[in-house]
């Protein structure tokens, strides 16, 4: 252990998922405060963020209804970090070795990164509690020299970026059942349609959904796959004097309950006098914001249970929209929507903001300077870099089409799919065919597109190279404004053609001073009167200030003083999104006229 005392921090939360990614947060924070780089402390939240949700999801059964609480340490040595993370669970061990999980399998991975990014991981046990103690050295900052270590590491990525796929598959039925319900009064009817897409999607053989009675505390069948069960079921009662059950479980403790050939045969009763013995299934509590609404179970006519983990994360979100439909029936129904719909936003506007760059690239010669401003709390435009080592920098900016949280989910999925495919920066039309590729089978079943444009800056010439899919051209003048080029290439918007082709074009340094990058919410901007700003003002700005000497965020003021001139108080329709890149290049003033060329792949 090292002599130095450490500087060291006690966070404390209650505990549950909500509290365990705030824990994580923090400490991230706190180790940024304390000199930690920005990789290095991003790390440190993720190994976290995994071992906090590790100690809320197996803490015991009694502690699930109490006030129980999360706690987290960390100290600091001018040589090593460690966390602390205390849990309450009976039986779990941590393993020697963790290995990477299979696809199916419902845990593990958290513990495979927790291996994987810290140098120790003990697990030490106490008669009043235990601590996952992690530890590492300050001077591994990330940069994994082992081949095996990062082979390991970019599967488990993979394997992440193809279940996010997956589930986006899934989800699709969901969207459609969503607006029926919006349309329709037969609501058992509906949930009935609706779950027998359940049972196509996961292979289950029944499903039996119960409503919660809040006049008498009972559970009693709304639903199910076999007609005979509607009125051969009993009604289960939620009283403490009341016989418990699988489904009864499952309600009380607000949490999925498992069983199959080896659970109590009175526990499965009300189940096997419905769809004979043996069954095995999970029951779902059917709730929003803590209020339950019913317990969904599903499950088979085998002995063991054959979910595997995806399926089961599919029968967790029908669950969840389920629960939302069920309210509309209820007197509080508007406020649970409004409750709900304030929930997501705040969640996607959230990761809206954290997938954005927390700050500007280094580039050798340039400025860079980039700004987001969403007509909606959570909209669909996105900006991002990527330095690749030495060789330059990619410069992103990409617009999903519609608002809300369904554009920031996929927005989100740009970007994650953008950085598996970081390798290919430098050829950005190859690049977009990529993305293309892996987001058209979502972005087609939801009739949804996202434009982008990508711009390759090479730090040894100078040139940038660009490549657009259905993107607003960038424009690009010289050092003395004497000629605007607008970057026009071919190519559609991603998923609109799943073999679509990106051109791509290069200008040379000479010809690229200042470059804009920007969304259709800046030339589309509307005043009082509904009329557009239009190109022209902005190619006006940006000839102006190519006429005496300025940076990026210089160039970002300017630009953004013309649009607040235009729009005045109007309300913004549409995202306005910018991404400059600017020459750091004395300027001799010209008194030459402009000229402006569409430049086309």
């Amino acid at each position: 252990m090292p002599h130095t005392p450490p500087e060291g921090a006690i966070f404390e939360t209650g505990c549950h998922l909500h509290g365990a990614r705030e824990m994580a947060r923090s400490v991230r924070v706190f180790l940024e405060r304390h000199g930690l780089n920005e990789q290095y402390a991003s790390e440190w939240e993720l190994v976290t963020a995994e071992a906090a949700m590790n100690a809320v999801e197996n803490r015991p059964a009694h502690k699930l209804a109490e006030a129980d609480v999360l706690r987290v340490m960390v100290n600091v040595w001018p040589d090593a970090v460690e966390v602390c993370v205390d849990d309450q669970n009976n039986h779990f061990t941590f393993p020697v070795d963790p290995h990477l999980p299979s696809d199916d399998s419902e845990g593990g991975r958290g513990l495979f990164i927790i291996s994987q990014l810290t140098d120790s991981a003990r697990y030490l046990r106490g008669a009043s509690g235990n601590s996952l103690v992690m530890r590492r050295s300050r001077h591994n900052t990330g940069n994994m020299q082992d081949v095996q270590r990062g082979d390991s590491l970019e599967t488990t990525l993979d394997m992440m970026t193809e279940e996010l796929g997956a589930t986006y598959e899934s989800l699709c039925s969901i969207f459609r059942f969503s607006k029926e319900f919006g349309e329709t009064d037969d609501v058992p009817g509906c949930i009935s349609r609706w779950l027998h897409e359940l049972l196509r999607i996961t292979g289950a053989t029944w499903f039996l959904m119960r409503r919660h009675q809040r006049e008498d505390n009972s559970l009693r069948v709304l639903a199910s796959s076999m007609h005979e069960a509607q009125a051969a079921a009993e009604v289960l009662f939620l009283a403490e004097d009341a016989a418990a059950s699988v489904e009864t479980n499952a309600a009380h403790l607000r949490s999925e309950v498992w069983f199959d050939n080896c659970t109590s045969a009175a526990l499965m009763e009300p189940l096997t006098e419905v769809f004979g013995d043996p069954v095995s299934g999970i029951a779902c509590p059917v709730q929003v914001s803590g209020q339950l609404f019913g317990v969904l179970t599903l499950g088979y006519t085998t002995p063991t249970c054959s979910l595997n983990a995806r399926d089961t994360r599919v029968v967790r979100t029908f669950a969840d929209f389920l629960a939302i439909q069920l309210s509309h029936d209820q007197a509080q129904q508007e406020a649970i929507r409004s409750r709900l719909l304030h929930r997501d936003i705040a969640f996607a506007a959230e990761m809206q903001r954290s997938l954005l760059p927390r700050s500007f690239p280094a580039v050798p010669g340039f400025t860079c300077s980039a700004m987001l401003q969403p007509a909606q709390s959570v909209g669909g435009d996105f900006y991002d870099f990527l330095p690749l080592d030495d060789l330059g920098t990619l410069f992103v900016i990409a617009d999903v089409m519609g608002k809300g949280p369904a554009a920031a989910l996929f927005a989100i999925m740009f970007r994650t799919h953008l950085h598996t495919q970081a390798r290919h920066a430098a050829t950005p039309g190859k690049l977009l065919a990529r993305l293309n590729t892996m987001l058209f089978k979502d972005l087609d079943s939801t009739d949804m597109f996202v434009s982008a444009q990508l711009a390759w800056l090479d730090h040894a010439t100078g040139s940038i190279t660009i490549a657009s899919a259905g993107h607003c051209p960038a424009l690009i003048v010289d050092r003395h404004g004497h000629q605007v080029t607008e970057a026009r290439c071919e190519g559609p918007p991603l998923g609109i053609d799943k073999n679509a082709v990106f051109a791509e074009i290069t200008l040379q340094a000479d010809q690229a001073c200042h470059i804009i990058m920007l969304t259709d919410g800046v030339t589309d901007a509307r005043n009082p009167l509904g009329e557009m700003l239009g190109k022209e003002s902005i190619v006006s700005c940006l000839t102006q200030f190519a006429s005496r000497t300025g940076d990026a965020a210089q160039l970002q003021e300017s630009l953004l003083a013309v649009i607040t001139d235009h729009v005045q108080d109007a309300p913004a329709a549409d995202d306005i999104t910018l991404v400059i890149v600017s020459r750091d290049l004395p300027v001799t003033p010209s008194a030459a006229s402009s000229t402006f060329t569409p430049c086309m792949s």
